[in-house]
């Protein structure tokens, strides 16, 4: 499946972090994600038809909240339903 085809309420899982990411934040968050093993839900695909999804993660006794795109090109993920 390619992201284009995604659409809000899709739920996918994360496989590894994806390529051409290079800063440590940035991967730290696709790991922890990864280390989870649960999916997470597509909420919105923007005007460019960029598919869009929200992580919550807690850090220090504290929730941290990601918005992350799934690029055409990524093939880091698996779509779950």
């Amino acid at each position: 499946m390619k992201a284009s085809h995604l659409i809000a309420g899709d739920r996918i899982r994360i496989t590894k972090v994806p390529d051409g990411v290079f800063l440590s934040e940035t991967v730290d968050v696709y790991e922890r994600i990864i280390a989870r093993n649960r999916p997470v839900r597509i909420y919105e695909v923007d005007k460019w038809g960029t598919p869009w999804y929200e992580v919550r993660i807690r850090v220090d006794g504290r929730l941290e909240y990601h918005h992350l795109a799934v690029m055409e090109e990524d093939k880091n993920w698996v779509w779950v339903g």
